[in-house]
């Protein structure tokens, strides 16, 4: 039979930090998705008129 490894205070820190880092994972990971569905359902602007009148001013004739 093998032995069981000790467990060291850094694995037992690791241990105690992980749902926290789950969680911050997720997080990230899902403020990312709803950021790319954000930009991909506002769509660019198609023409230099609309680009223009987004930033309020007018085009040039």
């Amino acid at each position: 039979m093998t032995p069981t490894p000790e467990l060291t205070d850094q694995d037992v820190a690791d241990d105690k930090l992980r749902p926290l880092m789950i969680l911050v994972f997720s997080l990230k990971t899902a403020t990312a998705a709803l950021l790319l569905a954000n930009l991909l359902l506002s769509g660019a602007p198609q023409s230099d008129h609309q680009v223009m009148a987004s930033l309020g001013s007018q085009p040039v004739q």
